[in-house]
C-alpha cells in the first residue's frame, strides 16, 4: 500500500493504478485503519486525478492552426500563429494574382514554414510542459491531503 501511495506522490499514476489493483484491501486487512486509510487516499487520488493532454491528439489538431496551441494551453500563441498563417497565404495569393509567381511561391513557402511548421514543432514540448505542471499541482495537493489527514508515509507503524 505504501508503494502505491509513493507512486501517486511521484506522479506515476499508471503505475499507481497497476499496483493498487493488486491490493485487495478487504482481504488484506479487513476493517483495519490501514485499509480504511488506503481506501480514503485512493478515492482522493481518483477524484482529483489531473486530466493530462495527449501528444497524439495534439498532433492531429496541429493541422488546424490555432487548435493545437489552444489544446496545449497556449491560446494566445495559437491565435497569433493562425493570423500569421492567414497573412502569409493572403500575401502569396496577392503576389500570384499580380503575376509574381516566384515571389508568391517563396512568400508562401518560407512564410508557412516559419509560421505553420515551426509553430507546430512547439506543440509537443508545450503538451509535456502542461502535463508536468498538472502533475506537479496534483502531487502538491495530494501531499497536502495526506499530511492534513495524518498519513505519515515514513512511519513504519502507519502502513505495512
Amino acid at each position: 500500500m505504501r508503494k502505491a501511495l509513493y507512486l501517486a506522490l511521484a506522479g506515476r499514476l499508471d503505475e499507481f493504478d497497476a499496483v493498487s489493483e493488486e491490493i485487495d484491501t478487504a482481504a488484506y486487512c479487513s476493517g483495519s485503519p490501514v485499509a480504511a486509510a488506503f481506501r480514503a487516499a485512493s478515492e482522493y487520488i481518483e477524484g482529483n486525478r489531473p486530466a493530462l493532454k495527449s501528444q497524439d491528439r495534439a498532433f492531429r489538431l496541429s493541422f488546424l492552426p490555432p487548435a493545437a496551441h489552444i489544446y496545449a494551453g497556449m491560446p494566445g500563441e495559437g491565435v497569433l500563429r493562425a493570423a500569421g498563417d492567414a497573412s502569409t497565404v493572403a500575401l502569396g495569393v496577392l503576389e500570384a494574382l499580380g503575376g509574381n509567381w516566384i515571389t508568391a511561391f517563396l512568400s508562401c513557402g518560407i512564410g508557412l514554414y516559419e509560421c505553420y511548421w515551426k509553430g507546430n514543432a512547439d506543440i509537443a514540448p508545450a503538451v509535456d510542459e502542461y502535463n508536468k505542471r498538472a502533475l506537479n499541482e496534483f502531487r502538491a495537493r495530494l501531499g497536502e491531503y495526506l499530511s492534513t489527514e495524518g498519513y505519515c508515509l515514513y512511519s513504519p507503524l502507519w502502513m505495512p
